[in-house]
Parts: structure tokens; sequence; C-alpha cells
């Protein structure tokens, strides 16, 4: 009875309008609202996430012929997905109808461009990352609406595949990390053979008499002094300095254990643009009429 009621009742919402909280109906929304999503609550009207503290909303799906609310993890292959504007798309899918879709695709290929998403077949066969009809988990639906049918959900999407990789990459040992690590080998190796020829030498002479005290003497304290203790000291104070100094060249370093690599470096190999540059193209010279101007002496 109590679900029936409230099927009957219209749906409220928390609305921030004029800096105050509001509670009003969701046929009074009008673009441009601030709404406060709660556990439980339901969506009023479609909306852009400008904030989320753990937030999970269900997907839109259809199953079994029938229009089902359920959450991304419950999706299988073969699902029809509802495509709304602002959702992100739960799984990798075919899209089967598209009513102006525009899809934004930076979190799976890296490129912010905005492209439209069609359901036609693709007369050519260009990369899985190209197909204007292949949209990938992780995607996020700016504009229109459309259908689309699982292909593949969770770590078996492209997205769960990037993640898997970058989990396995092994952790390298940084050049400086490995020559410290030599170098301490080699003492250590050295400490440990002169502190036992000198403690064999002084048994010998002294025909094996006071053997302890020629161990703690000769064999211990050998080993002791030949120990770098100040290496690792030297080395932080080193690095940290230059640090520093990169950092008074705009150059931050985020760990200094890198810093001999960074020293080893012969070529960088970057994007360009919005990374060296501004993404800002400047006129610098000029060529017409068979002359060359520099744009310095044009006012």
């Amino acid at each position: 009875v109590i679900s029936n009621l409230k099927a009957i009742l219209p749906t409220s919402c928390i609305v921030i309008r004029d800096c105050k909280k509001q509670q009003i109906r969701e046929e009074e929304l009008v673009t441009g609202d601030l709404v406060i999503i709660t556990a439980g609550a339901i969506i009023p009207a479609d909306m852009r996430i400008l904030q989320s503290n753990g937030l999970k909303i269900e997907t839109s799906a259809v199953t079994d012929c029938k229009k089902q609310q359920i959450r991304e993890e419950e999706l299988v292959t073969g699902d029809l997905v509802i495509i709304t504007a602002g959702a992100i798309i739960p799984a990798d899918m075919r899209i089967l109808q598209s009513n102006g879709l525009k899809i934004e695709t930076s979190a799976v290929t890296g490129d912010k461009e905005i492209y439209d998403y069609t359901d036609e077949v693709v007369t050519t066969y260009p990369s899985v990352f190209e197909a204007r009809n292949v949209a990938f988990k992780g995607s996020f639906c700016l504009e229109g609406d459309g259908i689309g049918i699982v292909v593949r959900t969770g770590k078996y999407t492209v997205l769960g595949y990037i993640i898997n990789i970058h989990q396995q990459v092994c952790k390298t040992r940084s050049k400086l990390k490995m020559e410290i690590d030599k170098f301490v080998n080699f003492i250590s190796i050295l400490a440990l053979i002169m502190a036992t020829v000198f403690f064999m030498f002084c048994s010998i002479i002294n025909n094996f008499r006071n053997v302890l005290d020629h161990f703690i003497i000769g064999f211990l304290i050998i080993i002791v002094a030949n120990v770098p203790q100040g290496l690792p000291a030297m080395v932080i104070s080193q690095l940290a300095i230059i640090g520093r100094r990169l950092a008074s060249k705009n150059v931050y370093i985020k760990k200094l254990d890198i810093i001999d690599d960074l020293g080893a470096t012969t070529v960088v190999a970057t994007d360009k643009t919005g990374t060296l540059t501004q993404n800002v193209m400047v006129l610098t010279d000029l060529w017409y009429n068979r002359k060359h101007q520099p744009m310095r002496f044009i006012s």
C-alpha cells in the first residue's frame, strides 16, 4: 500500500536556488537548478554530476523486454542499455540507435575531442577506437540519447584492460638506487675480507690467545668502521639540494631518486600542444610578394 501511495504522490527534490536549499516538486525544476542527490532518491531530471561523495546510481537497462533500473555490476553481455545525456557509459557496447549522440572518450583514449556517434555500420575497417558506433566504458555522453547492446563488461572492457595492465607494471629500481646498492655490497664484502684477514693474522701471532679480544677488536670494529653510516644522509641531502635548484627553474620532481636518471636523459618525447605550449598560435613572420617580413618590425 505504501509503495502504491508513493507512486501516486508527486516526486519532490531538494534544490539550491538563490543560495538557499528548497524542496520543490519535480515539475518545477528548470534548467540550471542545482539538485542535491541523497541516498534513496530518484533522479528527477537529466543532469551533470558536479560533486560526488561515493555516489552510486543504478543504470537504466532493458532486460526481458522490460525497462529496469539495475546496478552497473549487474550488467551482462546482451543487455540493451538506454544512453541519455549526462550518463557515463557503463560497459563496452555497440550503438543500435542514436539520436544525436555526442560522446567524449578522454577517460579511455585520452582524447578530449567530442565525437558524433551513429548506429550505422562502418563501411571501412578503422581501428576500434576510431569506430563511431562502439562506445567504451567510462566514456561520457554529453548530448543526445540512444540504445546500445553490451558486448563486454567489467575487467573485460577496454578500460578494465588498461587498468589491469597498469596494475601489472613492474616497479623498476632507479639507476641511483642500483649504484648505491652496488657500492654498499662492494664495501661490505671488502670489509668482511679485511676483518677476517686481520682477525686471523692477530690470532696466529698471539698463538690463538685472547681470541675474543681479537674478534672484537680485529673483526667487529673493522666491519663497523667500513660501513658508510653517513651515506644515506649525504645522498638525501644532495638530492634535496638538487631538487630545490630544479624547482627554481620550474622543474618539479615527484621522486628525488629519479634525478640521476633525469641527468642521464638525452632525448625527451612529449606531446607539445598543451604541455610545452599554451595551444595558442602566434604570428612571427610573414612571406608575401616573395618578401620576408618579421613581425617584430610591423607596428
